[in-house]
């Protein structure tokens, strides 16, 4: 579901994951003792995963109100939580948080979420000290109606990708990668279409509709993975193996 933007202040605390995410290969094994286990309303603790909601129009904390906390329901848990299942620790930043150098520094994969206020120029420059590291950035954005209707600056920015409309559909249409190997089909709830991107940086692996609209593939010529999804809610639903995949293929795997 899709809902109004709200105020979010929140980090991940030591968590049980309920959510297994299937066989196979495990992913690269995780930093001793990061990411899961110190919160606070100012800090992150570092490590494995930092899932960047600062810009978060709803669909990642929905339905938490006024008190947040990553270890009570919300939309984006049963993703947080099958990374934890993994292995991994990981810290959700809050919707109005600045995002620094040092605190992006401290991660190996930064899963972005929405993008429905401005990023600072400050910002600006810590995701790109981040492309230029070895890690992998996930860009995770929403429909173009309603509130956001910006396209997303980070996609735009490596990618010369711009974002348009709100389309609602499965995606069945695949180009062969690792991320979508044995992947028959994955949900798309109401979110952004790409409408233009770099032929020269950007590989479009999944298309939505019979007139093939691209919705989501990887940034090529950065230090870093990038891979990017015009949707939040259909991932949220820890589709596998899609899922999967796109662990394996964020740790190096």
């Amino acid at each position: 579901m899709k809902h109004p933007a709200r105020v979010v202040l929140a980090f991940s605390f030591a968590a049980i994951a309920f959510v297994s995410i299937g066989c196979g290969s495990s992913p690269t094994a995780p930093s001793a003792g990061g990411g899961s286990g110190v919160g606070g309303p100012t800090m992150t603790t570092g490590g494995d995963v930092l899932v960047d909601a600062s810009k978060d129009g709803g669909v990642w904390w929905f339905p938490q109100a006024g008190s947040y906390s990553p270890t009570s329901g919300h939309q984006g848990k049963a993703l947080a939580d099958a990374i934890r299942a993994r292995g991994f620790g990981v810290d959700e930043l809050g919707r109005g948080i600045p995002v620094t150098s040092t605190m992006l520094s401290s991660y190996r994969m930064v899963i972005r979420v929405g993008n429905c206020t401005k990023y600072s120029n400050a910002e600006l420059a810590a995701y790109d000290e981040l492309v230029a590291r070895n890690v992998t950035v996930i860009l995770l954005t929403d429909h173009m109606a309603g509130g956001c209707s910006t396209t997303d600056p980070l996609a735009l920015r490596y990618g010369g990708i711009t974002f348009a409309g709100s389309e609602k559909g499965t995606i069945t249409d695949f180009a062969p990668h690792a991320i979508t190997s044995r992947v028959d089909s994955l949900f798309f709830n109401a979110g952004a279409t790409v409408v233009s991107f770099d032929s020269r940086k950007v590989e479009i692996l999944g298309y939505l509709g019979a007139d093939r609209k691209p919705v989501m593939g990887v940034i090529n010529g950065f230090a870093a993975r990038i891979f990017f999804l015009g949707d939040v809610n259909g991932i949220e639903q820890v589709t596998l193996p899609f899922v999967d995949n796109l662990i394996n293929w964020a740790f190096g795997n």
